[in-house]
């Protein structure tokens, strides 16, 4: 996001003066938006008998449903569990193999391949491979920056450009696994979030001299462990939250901006959402923030404006609304179980995933920049 540029906010926030979800004002018409369900501070569902066996129900109508199409279509393979998810249960309500397309680099340690063909393999598919090297994304840089309409600040938007590219050849739709992540509780800080409060009480003199001088000394390899404790010393989740993401905390931004204009903009901006019921859970809390923030201004914005541009359109079982009240209505043990993340995901595909789907952590859609 570029200074004193603030972006509008699905439901939260307007590009337009004296306009908000309130009503509306000045003859504009304002209607309200879908408010993610883990706004609710507690589980509110009826129990369940058997609930990891309705989320495989829940999640396979999900897949069904986004399958109705009159167009040739296929599904993005990244060789995580959330795409193996959708492409195995794809296969189950397909008369005929599927198409599955995957992209990798050719520095192999970059590269998710071998686990997207793992998968192709055991459902089926028609699979199709795309290896970029540098010169591709370089080359397309101007033309993503045109699609973007802004700066292009994630370098996986072009692997996921030249893939919808490659995919258009044969399909006008794909299935992809977006969103698991923000409303199963992925990423490694839905479980470091539960360990906030017990790092704040141990004594200052403890934490500033001695934990965090040593965690500053880890090389790079254990970034992850290094962002994490940083984190733990910020007891604002205002502050806490986005910097998870690898931004700037609002502070951190007052601090850095030294222009008044630029400062005028940012204490003008609408306050970044956040539950304001008490009683939420940790997860609960940085889920909402999640599915607010980073979800539809980061990764649904980034993957509709590259599969578009390609002329493709890409659909997101992991966001059926349904689904997502379901997960929300049980408690936080089903999403996140020790350090397992996605724990409901993993255990209603077990039998029916390959077991180095299912156990593989965490790893992200890397792209290599460095090299």
């Amino acid at each position: 996001m570029s200074l004193g540029q603030q972006p509008c906010l699905p439901g939260f926030e307007s590009c337009l003066r004296e306009l908000s979800r309130s009503g509306p004002k000045d003859g504009w018409k304002s209607d309200n938006t879908y408010e993610p369900p883990d706004r609710v501070p507690h589980a509110t569902g009826s129990p369940v008998t058997d609930p990891v066996g309705h989320f495989r129900e829940q999640v396979d109508e999900a897949v069904r449903i986004r399958m109705v199409s009159d167009v040739p279509f296929g599904a993005f393979l990244s060789g995580g569990i959330d795409s193996a998810a959708v492409t195995g249960l794809m296969a189950q309500h397909s008369g005929c193999p599927i198409k599955t397309f995957s992209v990798g680099f050719q520095e192999r340690r970059y590269s998710e391949l071998a686990y997207a063909r793992l998968v192709a393999s055991q459902f089926g598919t028609e699979h199709h491979e795309l290896i970029i090297d540098e010169h591709h994304v370089i080359g397309e840089l101007p033309r993503l920056v045109r699609f973007r309409d802004a700066p292009v600040a994630e370098p996986s938007g072009i692997p996921i450009y030249l893939l919808a590219e490659e995919a258009r050849k044969s399909a006008k739709m794909v299935l992809t696994g977006e969103g698991s992540d923000e409303i199963l509780g992925g990423y490694p800080k839905h479980v470091y979030e539960r360990y906030v409060a017990r790092y704040q009480c141990l004594p200052t003199v403890l934490r500033e001299g001695v934990v965090e001088p040593l965690v500053r000394s880890l090389p790079y390899r254990l970034r992850r462990v290094k962002t994490a404790m940083a984190n733990f010393g910020l007891p604002r989740a205002e502050d806490r939250y986005p910097r998870w993401f690898g931004a700037l905390s609002p502070t951190e931004r007052d601090d850095l901006v030294q222009d008044p204009a630029l400062r005028s903009c940012s204490a003008a901006a609408p306050p970044r959402p956040f539950p304001i019921q008490s009683g939420s859970s940790r997860l609960r809390e940085i889920l909402y923030f999640d599915q607010v923030s980073w979800l539809p201004d980061n990764l649904l914005e980034r993957g509709g404006r590259m599969t578009m541009a390609a002329s493709l359109e890409a659909r997101m079982p992991f966001m059926d609304t349904q689904l997502a009240a379901y997960v929300s209505s049980l408690a936080d043990q089903y999403r996140v179980r020790g350090h397992c993340t996605k724990w409901i995901l993993r255990e209603s595909m077990k039998g029916f995933l390959p077991g180095t789907i299912l156990e593989r952590p965490k790893v992200g859609f890397r792209v290599p920049v460095n090299e």
